[in-house]
C-alpha cells in the first residue's frame, strides 16, 4: 500500500463529523475508493487540549467485527500529540513508510486508538435507526468511509469488546488524479459534498470557503430568527427567501409550523440561490438539502428539523437564497396578510432578513393554479455566525415526565430537547433582560440535549410511563459575563423553560433551584483604608467563593458566583483608645457582595443561614483565605463578616406542572370560604343563644328567690323547693350542716344552687354570683348546665349514697 503518486495530483480531504455523542479508546472502520488515491495524513478527534498518546494501524482488507488481535495490522503511525479540543481535528502526518497508495475499487481498514478513553466518535444509530456496520457513512466522488465499530479497551486483547454502528470522527487527507477545483464566490446550484449516509455517491461542487474562513474565527455562534406561529391558513408547502446582512451566515436548520400532533410528518427542504420567482414549479432549479420524519408539535408550536439532517447553506454578505419546505401531507401552516407584498421583509435581526413568500397547495411542487401569494412562512430560521471564542456554560433542568406508553424513550428525549431549545430561543427574542444579555454580553444559545437520568420516578397510572430526564441547555457568552451568573439567570427561568412541555406531558421539576444572599465584610485598619482595585476585587471574590464552596460541599449547595457590588471606606478620622491609654487612628473598608448558588431540594434549606454558619464556625480560616488572596489585605488588622438577608431566601420545593389544569387551587379557595362562612354563622348563633339564656337566667333568679320556700329536715335530709309559677319546677337537694345543695329542673335545664355560706362555694368562685337584697342567704351559681326532657317521667332526681362535702357535687 505504500508508495507515491505524482505531485501534480490535487491535495483533497474527506471529513466525517465532529458532532460526537460517544467516546472510548478507539475506532475501527473501512474505506472504499472509487479511484486511486494517495493518503498522506489523517485527523483524529479528541476533546482534550493536552497531550495524548495515539496509535494508527491499517490493513488492505476489511476488518472483522470480531477483531481481537493486532496480528495482521500494520502500524501506520504512533506517538504523542497535543489535542485540539472540542469540534476540531488533531492532525497526524508523516506515516511510517511514507504515503499510502490505495487503488481504485479497493478496500482498506484502519484502527485508530488512544491509551485513554478520550477518542470521540458518533453513534450513528441515533441518526438512522436501521443502519448497520459496513453501511456507507460519508463519501465524495473519490472514496467512501463506512460505518465501523468502537473499541472498549486498550491495548487490543482477545477479551476486548467491540461496539457496532459507530461512525469515526475525523478526516482523511489524500491526493487524487484530477485537477484541483478553482473556488468560486457566487451561488451555485450544484450539490455540495454529502454529509449524510447515502447509497450513491454525489458529484462534488465547486468549493466555497466555509463560514469559519469567511468570518476569520474558529468559533461559531448558533442563532435563530422567528417569524410567527399565528397560522391562519396552510397547505402542503411554504416557499420564501432569506437575505444575509453585513456578515456571512450559515443556515443550519428550520423549525416549521404544523397543526398535526397525533403522529409523524415527513418534511423535505429544497434550496436554490437567488430569488425563487419564476422557479416556483421548476423542480430542476432546486436541490434537496433535507428530508426527515419527525413528530409534529401541533398548532402554535415549532417543529424543528435536526441539524444533522440538514445540509448547511452558506450565505455571503447581502446574498439572497430561497427555501422551500414541504410536507407529504397538507399539514403545514402559514399566514396570510393582505398588507404584505411578496418579497417584503416579515422578520429581521442584525444578521438576517426573512421575506414574504408563497404557499403551495400540492406536493412536491405545485402548478401556478395552486400557488398562493403572498404568504408568510411560520417558523424559525436557525443559523450560525462567526464569533470570538467565548466560554460556554451548560444549564441542566431535571424532570420526571409522565408520558403515554406508546411514546418511546428516544422519541421522548428528542422531542423535549427540541421543545426546550425552541422555547429558550423564543424567550431570548421576547424578554428584554435576555436581549440585553445578548447585546451587551454576547450571550447565545448553542443547543439543547436530553438524556435519561439513572433512577425511577412515580408513574401517573397504568396507562403511563414515568421517565426521569436531564435536559441540558448549552449557552455561550462573552467574557464580560460570568458563567456562574449566566447559569443562575437561566436556572431562574426553569418555569418558563418547561411551560411549553406541559402542553404535551405531565411533568414535575425535581432539579436545581437558584439561591441568593448577600455578604458584608468589614476590614479594620490602623492606617488609612482604601478601596480594592479590579484585580484585588477578583482575588477577593475567588478566595471567598473557594472558601464557601469547600464548606458547602456536604450541604449539596454549589456557589456559582460571588460578586462585589459595593465598597465604602468608613471611620477614616476615628480615634480609638488602646489599653495603655494612647490613641490610634482607625478606618474600615466595608465590602458588600452578592452570593449566587444552586441547590437541589429536598430538604429545604436556608441558604443565608448556611452561609452565615459556614463563616462563623471558621472565621479564622475565612480571614486567612482573604489575606492570602492578595497583599492588599495586609494593612487590615481584623476582618468581620455578616450575612445580609434582604428578603426570604429559603429554598422551597418546586411546584408540579401538569398537562391538565388542576382544580386544587379552586377547591382550596372554596374550602376556605366555606369555613369562614360557617364560622361566622356559628358566631351569630352563639351570640343569640347567649343573649337568650341570659334573659332566662334573670327570669329564673327572680322566680326562685321570690316564690320558693325551703324545707329543712335536720342536718341531712331532702329539701324540696317549689316554684308556684313554673311548670314541673321541683328542686331536690341535700342538706349538709344547714347548707343546701339543690338541683332544679325548669325550662329543660338543670342548674346548681347552694347557700352563700356553703364552704364548697370555692369550687365555683369564678361563676356568676349575685346578691339579691333581702335574700342575702342565697347565691345563684351558673354552672353544670345540661339539657333534660320536658316530660315528667324524665325528671329524675340524682341520689348520692356517698356525698363528700369537700368535693364538688356532680349533677
Amino acid at each position: 500500500l505504500s508508495g507515491k503518486i505524482t505531485s501534480t495530483f490535487c491535495p483533497l480531504n474527506l471529513e466525517t463529523t465532529y458532532k460526537d455523542n460517544l467516546g472510548s479508546y478507539g475506532n475501527m472502520f473501512d474505506i472504499k475508493t472509487y479511484q486511486t488515491i494517495e493518503l498522506f495524513g489523517m485527523d483524529i478527534y479528541t476533546d482534550l487540549t493536552k497531550e495524548v498518546f495515539y496509535e494508527i494501524y491499517t490493513k488492505p482488507v476489511s476488518f472483522n467485527e470480531t477483531e481481537s488481535k493486532l496480528s495482521g495490522w500494520e502500524l501506520l503511525k504512533a506517538g504523542a500529540v497535543k489535542g485540539n479540543g472540542v469540534g476540531k481535528g488533531t492532525p497526524i502526518r508523516d506515516f511510517i513508510g511514507g504515503n499510502m497508495i490505495i487503488e481504485g475499487g479497493k478496500t482498506a481498514s484502519f484502527y485508530v486508538t488512544l491509551n485513554t478513553t478520550d477518542l470521540r466518535y458518533r453513534n450513528v444509530q441515533s441518526d438512522i435507526k436501521f443502519i448497520q456496520t459496513g453501511d456507507r457513512f460519508i463519501h465524495n466522488e473519490d472514496l467512501q468511509i463506512l460505518v465501523g465499530v468502537s473499541v472498549g479497551e486498550y491495548p487490543l486483547a482477545e477479551t476486548t469488546t467491540l461496539f457496532g454502528r459507530r461512525g469515526w470522527s475525523g478526516a482523511l487527507h489524500y491526493k487524487a488524479d484530477r485537477p484541483c477545483p478553482k473556488p468560486t464566490f457566487s451561488p451555485t446550484t450544484s450539490n455540495p459534498p454529502s454529509i449524510f449516509i447515502t447509497k450513491q455517491p454525489t458529484i462534488s461542487p465547486t468549493s466555497r470557503p466555509d463560514l469559519k474562513t469567511l468570518a476569520g474565527t474558529d468559533c461559531l455562534q448558533n442563532r435563530a430568527l422567528l417569524t410567527t406561529y399565528d397560522g391562519g391558513t396552510g397547505a402542503y408547502g411554504s416557499m420564501f427567501t432569506v437575505t444575509a446582512k453585513e456578515e456571512p451566515i450559515s443556515i443550519t436548520s428550520l423549525s416549521f409550523h404544523t397543526d398535526y400532533s397525533e403522529g409523524n410528518v415527513t418534511a423535505i427542504v429544497y434550496n436554490k440561490g437567488g430569488d425563487f420567482v419564476g422557479y416556483e414549479n421548476n423542480y430542476s432549479a432546486w436541490r434537496k438539502i433535507s428530508k426527515s420524519t419527525l413528530k409534529g408539535s401541533g398548532d402554535g408550536h415549532g417543529s424543528r428539523i435536526e441539524p444533522d439532517n440538514f445540509e448547511p447553506v452558506l450565505l455571503f454578505p447581502h446574498e439572497t437564497s430561497s427555501f422551500y419546505i414541504t410536507l407529504t401531507t397538507a399539514d403545514i401552516r402559514y399566514s396570510r396578510d393582505d398588507n404584505v407584498i411578496l418579497g417584503s421583509p416579515v422578520a429581521s435581526n442584525r444578521f438576517l432578513v426573512i421575506n414574504a413568500g408563497v404557499g403551495l397547495a400540492d406536493y412536491p411542487f405545485a402548478s401556478e393554479f395552486f400557488i398562493y401569494s403572498p404568504r408568510i412562512f411560520n417558523g424559525m430560521v436557525h443559523f450560525e455566525t462567526g464569533t470570538s471564542c467565548f466560554p460556554e456554560q451548560n444549564v441542566t433542568y431535571i424532570f420526571n415526565i409522565n408520558h403515554p406508553l406508546d411514546i418511546g424513550e428516544p422519541e421522548l428525549l428528542k422531542f423535549v430537547a427540541n421543545r426546550v431549545e425552541e422555547v429558550a430561543r423564543m424567550l431570548v427574542l421576547s424578554d428584554t433582560k435576555l436581549q440585553l444579555l445578548q447585546l451587551e454580553h454576547d450571550m447565545a444559545i448553542n443547543a439543547a440535549s436530553a438524556k435519561k437520568r439513572i433512577g425511577v420516578c412515580p408513574k401517573r397510572n397504568y396507562k403511563y410511563l414515568c421517565t426521569p430526564v436531564d435536559i441540558t441547555l448549552s449557552l455561550r457568552h462573552g467574557t464580560t459575563l460570568s458563567s456562574g451568573r449566566l447559569k443562575y439567570i437561566w436556572l431562574s427561568l426553569y418555569k418558563n423553560i418547561t411551560r411549553d412541555i406541559t402542553s404535551f406531558f405531565d411533568i414535575h421539576y425535581v432539579g436545581y433551584l437558584p439561591v441568593e444572599t448577600s455578604l458584608k465584610v468589614l476590614l479594620h485598619s490602623e492606617s488609612h483604608a482604601r478601596k480594592m482595585a479590579n484585580d484585588t476585587t477578583e482575588a477577593f471574590q475567588t478566595a471567598a467563593a473557594d472558601f464557601l464552596q469547600d464548606k458547602l460541599i456536604e450541604q449539596n449547595i454549589a456557589v456559582l458566583e460571588i460578586e462585589v457590588t459595593q465598597q465604602s471606606v468608613t471611620g477614616s478620622n476615628r480615634r480609638l483608645q488602646t489599653d495603655d491609654g494612647s490613641y490610634i487612628h482607625t478606618s474600615s473598608l466595608e465590602i458588600t457582595s452578592s452570593i449566587l448558588g444552586e441547590y437541589r431540594p429536598p430538604p429545604e434549606k436556608d441558604f443565608s443561614g448556611i452561609i452565615e454558619d459556614a463563616i462563623d464556625s471558621d472565621m479564622h480560616d475565612f480571614e486567612e483565605a482573604i489575606r492570602r488572596s492578595d497583599e492588599f489585605f495586609e494593612i487590615y488588622n481584623s476582618i468581620e463578616a455578616n450575612v445580609i438577608v434582604p428578603h426570604n431566601l429559603v429554598v422551597a420545593h418546586a411546584p408540579s406542572r401538569r398537562k391538565r389544569t388542576s382544580n386544587s387551587t379552586t377547591m382550596t379557595l372554596t374550602i376556605i370560604l366555606a369555613v369562614a362562612i360557617t364560622g361566622f354563622l356559628l358566631l351569630v348563633v352563639g351570640f343569640y343563644y347567649y343573649k337568650k339564656k341570659s334573659k332566662e337566667q334573670e327570669k329564673f333568679n327572680d322566680t326562685f328567690f321570690q316564690e320558693s320556700s325551703v324545707l329543712k329536715e335536720g342536718k341531712r335530709g331532702i329539701a324540696s323547693l317549689f316554684f308556684p309559677s313554673a311548670a314541673h319546677s321541683t328542686i331536690i337537694g341535700t342538706i349538709c350542716d344547714d347548707n343546701i345543695s339543690a338541683v332544679q329542673w325548669t325550662n329543660n335545664e338543670r342548674r346548681a344552687i347552694t347557700f352563700k355560706d356553703d364552704p364548697r362555694k370555692k369550687w365555683d368562685e369564678d361563676n356568676f354570683n349575685k346578691d339579691y337584697g333581702d335574700d342575702e342567704d342565697y347565691e345563684i351559681m351558673d354552672a353544670h348546665v345540661t339539657h333534660a326532657s320536658s316530660s315528667a317521667s324524665n325528671h329524675h332526681s340524682p341520689h348520692y349514697s356517698d356525698f363528700n362535702p369537700n368535693e364538688p357535687p356532680y349533677f
